[in-house]
């Protein structure tokens, strides 16, 4: 959220927008509620980081009203010293790092002011006794890497959704959160694509076995449509199976009297409960 706010700021700076409504909006979004961490209030609460991604995405619409199309931009939007691809219109926003993982970590709505990507990452934290803990039903999880969108994971079969909810599964594949290399970005009369890849490995018994992924996200000319696909190449010198698993942290907003629930559409279109945990097999065995 500050990052954001910092290259919002610089962006109003370059339109000589200092004295609009775009700086009240972002001196609005360093309200510093959400930004630090209580024993169960601040950062933790989702609707106060809510309130700050409407003011920054509220601030990024109004600067946005004089783009024509989409605009690219590769640059080291965190200050991590590792550069992001971001992509952004008058409705979207779509922030993609190659260093962690290749992974999209802001998918903004502007209109409505959403951030999909809003999630946290589950960590210990300093003041956390252990031994209070013991006692507990549920054990406190914490997660092995930032916590974003499209986060490619290599398993063992059959690991249960409970096992993935709670962390309790063997990682094979070192990608996760790991450096992908920017290969290209394409702009295209009906597309624009962003190109990754990573030589990386799959543990397959004892050995890890080499393996060559090409990631590519794609999107229409207005934003509106994103496809993701991948290539595996396996480079090792012996054949072997593995499953890919595309992991999607998604912040989703539940207005009044929604319910906490969310609506997949398909072939049958089904509601599930944001609490509930749940496989989607398919006849013959298979599973999504």
């Amino acid at each position: 959220m500050e990052k954001k706010g910092l290259w919002l700021q610089r962006w109003m700076h370059e339109e000589n927008l200092e004295d609009s409504e775009v700086r009240q909006l972002l001196w609005q979004a360093q309200c510093n509620t959400a930004y630090w961490h209580g024993s169960s209030g601040g950062i933790y609460l989702p609707h106060l980081r809510e309130a700050i991604w409407a003011r920054l995405l509220q601030a990024q619409e109004a600067l946005s009203e004089m783009l024509d199309g989409f605009k690219e931009e590769i640059e080291d939007l965190d200050a991590d010293g590792r550069e992001e691809v971001v992509v952004h219109n008058q409705e979207f926003s779509y922030g993609i790092a190659p260093a962690q993982g290749g992974v999209c970590y802001e998918w903004s709505l502007l209109p409505p002011k959403v951030n999909l990507g809003n999630t946290l990452t589950r960590r210990l934290e300093s003041g956390w006794d252990q031994e209070e803990e013991k006692g507990a039903e549920r054990r406190q999880v914490l997660d092995g890497q930032e916590r974003h969108i499209f986060m490619d994971r290599f398993l063992e079969r059959h690991v249960s959704t409970e096992e993935l909810a709670e962390g309790r599964y063997r990682e094979l594949g070192d990608f996760a959160g790991q450096p992908y290399k920017l290969v290209q970005t394409v702009k295209r009369a009906e597309s624009y694509e962003v190109t990754l890849e990573r030589l990386g490995a799959v543990w397959v018994g004892n050995a890890a076995q080499p393996v060559h992924l090409t990631k590519r996200y794609r999107w229409s000319t207005d934003l509106r449509c994103l496809q993701v696909s991948w290539v595996l190449k396996n480079v090792s010198p012996i054949p072997f199976a593995t499953v890919l698993a595309t992991e999607l942290n998604l912040g989703l907003p539940v207005g009044p009297g929604e319910g906490r629930t969310y609506r997949l559409s398909g072939l049958e279109e089904r509601r599930r409960g944001l609490a509930e945990l749940w496989y989607e097999g398919q006849a013959g065995g298979a599973g999504d």
